[in-house]
């Protein structure tokens, strides 16, 4: 059974690298399709050994579909640039395929750990981007493309992705995707085809969503939300679009929600809950707009529930794979949370995460004893420095509430060698100790993508002891430019 890897790329010098050196060995040929690079993206892929072929612009799933084209295995994983594939999920990819090698299974859906700016996984997504490779399999859209097969196999597999890591970027593709979006729906409605327009509406609100935060005017929204709604009495049954259809309830509430609207935020969050999303991107809207409201004993117990859908998510993936918010659900649980919990509430906590184990109530857990129960407070620490040795988000946790912690910061590193806050605290040790050497390995991580501001002239300095006088005035002339 032979195998390809494909994928399209434009000016991707900076992301590439690190894709093709994950995938390289794996596959039996990884055919790259450049749309127009003006940097060095084809002559880095063509240093990998890959098969590059170029090709004029016209959509997202056109440039696919001339890959698959190029493509000679018999299935297709398709890459995006700034993916990164890691071994484990490599073999168990292949003992997966092996099994469903008599199958009709036709596509394959996995998950996308999406990466933040301080090396932690934000959100989880999923998409179909592996098939069969047959002439009756392949992409439709000019953006958010998808696979025509009908209801792709899930499996638990997963890529990383760092497109996520600047914000910048992110709303400049927002922003592209929108006129993109608009254009597939415009095409839909020619079609008559209502299921692809039920989806992009879904990716309509999503854009939306974002470019609110930005202060983004809204154009035709009572028209675009008046064609969803209607479309929703449709699909609101449908298995297969259940979680569109609730999911689009939660962006609009959102938009609501940022709209300073907090009345029909609430009243759609509750049509989505009336069809049973009890999803924790839902949860955690609604915790916040009554945290807001000032109604906390009902936000704590609604943050309780979000905490509960999350950890049942963490476990078996019951959801459709779809968690945009566990970046801000940690920020909340790390701030705001211990301003809804009190003294009373720690034994109910503490029986919930006796039961489960749930880092989440973990967190409420131990800010509780910090605040309420000093005397257990260390004890409860260690147990769960131990307990929770494999989970970087509740380490990076237990590591902010003791930034001493220089074996966990290690354990971190371990874990994640791209994880913001061990690599600055692991920096700064050896920067203080005089360890040059060390401490420009660690500064070095997180200085590719951000500059953090409390270190950078400790990595000046550092750059300076190291012999790179050079590159540290090259830096600093940067940044006065």
């Amino acid at each position: 059974m032979k195998i390809s890897a494909a994928l399209i790329v434009k000016n991707e010098e900076e992301n590439l690298p690190r894709l093709l050196k994950s995938i390289t060995g794996k596959f039996d040929e990884i055919v790259v399709v450049d749309t127009g690079s003006t940097d060095r993206t084809i002559e880095i892929a063509k240093e990998y050994g890959c098969k590059v072929y170029e090709k004029e612009w016209n959509g997202f799933a056109d440039a696919r579909n001339y890959a698959i084209s190029k493509c000679s295995g018999d299935w297709i994983w398709h890459f995006d640039a700034d993916f990164e594939l890691e071994e484990e999920e490599y073999k168990k990819f292949l003992q997966i395929l092996r099994a469903l090698s008599m199958s009709n299974v036709k596509a394959l859906t996995i998950y996308v750990k999406n990466y933040n700016m301080q090396g932690v996984v934000g959100g989880v997504s999923s998409q179909s981007f592996i098939h069969r490779n047959e002439t009756e399999v392949y992409w439709e859209g000019n953006i958010h493309e998808t696979i025509n097969v009908k209801a792709p196999l899930q499996i638990p597999i997963y890529i990383n992705h760092y497109g996520y890591q600047d914000g910048t970027i992110l709303i400049q593709k927002a922003e592209r995707n929108l006129e993109l979006i608009k254009k597939d729906l415009d095409i839909a409605r020619e079609k008559s085809d209502t299921e692809e327009l039920f989806k992009k509406l879904f990716y309509l609100f999503q854009s939306y969503a974002l470019l609110m935060r930005r202060n983004y005017e809204l154009q035709d929204f009572e028209e675009y939300l008046n064609e969803f709604l209607q479309l929703r009495k449709k699909y609101e049954n449908n298995l297969r679009y259940r979680f569109f259809s609730n999911y689009t309830l939660h962006y609009i509430a959102n938009i609501f929600y940022i709209k300073q609207d907090s009345e029909q935020a609430q009243a759609y969050i509750k049509l989505a809950l009336e069809s049973g999303f009890e999803h924790p991107d839902l949860l955690f809207l609604q915790t916040q707009i009554l945290y807001e409201n000032g109604d906390t004993k009902k936000a704590a117990e609604v943050f309780l529930q979000c905490l509960d859908r999350l950890h049942a998510f963490d476990k078996d993936r019951t959801d459709a794979g779809v968690v945009d918010n566990i970046e801000n659900i940690w920020r909340f649980l790390e701030t705001e949370a211990i301003n809804i919990y009190q003294a009373e509430d720690y034994e109910y906590v503490y029986k919930l995460w006796k039961e489960s184990f749930s880092p989440y109530y973990g967190v409420i857990l131990l800010s509780l004893a910090r605040l309420y129960h000093p005397k257990r407070y260390s004890k409860l620490y260690k147990k769960m420095e131990k307990l929770y040795q494999n989970n970087e988000r509740m380490l990076v946790y237990l590591l902010q509430m003791d930034k001493k912690n220089l074996s966990l910061a290690k354990t971190i590193y371990n874990l994640n060698p791209k994880n913001g806050l061990a690599n600055s605290l692991l920096g700064q040790y050896f920067y203080e100790n005089k360890n040059f050497p060390m401490a420009l390995k660690y500064f070095s991580n997180i200085m590719t993508k951000e500059i953090l501001i409390d270190i950078f002239p400790q990595f000046i300095d550092t750059l300076k002891h190291s012999g790179y006088e050079n590159e540290a005035k090259k830096l600093l002339d940067s940044l006065k430019k």
